[in-house]
C-alpha cells in the first residue's frame, strides 16, 4: 500500500517475514520511523520494521545533503540496512554494501513513506555468515 498503513514485509533467505503493524513511537525499542532535516542541509530517514512473531527487526536508513525524495538510493556511504535476528545476530550492509531502497511515495504533508528494498548483509560477529533480504516493502508513518 501507499497510504501510511504501517505495514511491511520481505523475504529473508527465501522465507516470508512480516513486520508488526505499529504506529511511530519514540520510546526505547519502539517503532522509531522518523524523518529529520536541519539547517545544515542534512536529511535523514530511518525506517524500522519490527518482526511480528519474534525479537527480529530490520532497519533501513538514508542520509543525504539534498532533500530525500521519490527515487532509488544505493546502500553505500551513509545509506544502509541491517537485520537483527532475535536480538543476538546482527547483520549489516556496512560490512558489505549490496542493496538499495527505492522510495515510491514520500508524503510530507501526511507524514508517511512507502517503498521497496533489498539487501545482502554480513554478520557483525566476523564469522562471515550472510543474510539475503529480497522483495522488501514498507508503508510507514513517521514522526
Amino acid at each position: 500500500t501507499q497510504v501510511g498503513a504501517n505495514t511491511g514485509g520481505t523475504l529473508i533467505d527465501g522465507k516470508v517475514w512480516v513486520a508488526k503493524k505499529e504506529f511511530p513511537d519514540l520510546n526505547p525499542g519502539g517503532n522509531n520511523t522518523e524523518y529529520n532535516s536541519n539547517l545544515e542541509k542534512e536529511y535523514k530517514l530511518r525506517i524500522i520494521l519490527n518482526g511480528i512473531n519474534s525479537n527480529e527487526r530490520i532497519i533501513l536508513y538514508i542520509e543525504d545533503n539534498v532533500e530525500i525524495t521519490q527515487k532509488k538510493y544505493l546502500f553505500i556511504n551513509k545509506n544502509g540496512a541491517s537485520y537483527d535476528k532475535n536480538l543476538q545476530n546482527f547483520f549489516s550492509t556496512k560490512y558489505e554494501s549490496k542493496g538499495s531502497i527505492t522510495i515510491t511515495k514520500f508524503d510530507k504533508k501526511n507524514k508517511f513513506v512507502s517503498g521497496i528494498f533489498h539487501f545482502e548483509a554480513v554478520n557483525g560477529n566476523g564469522d562471515g555468515t550472510k543474510v539475503v533480504v529480497t522483495e522488501g516493502r514498507f508503508d510507514k508513518k513517521y514522526l
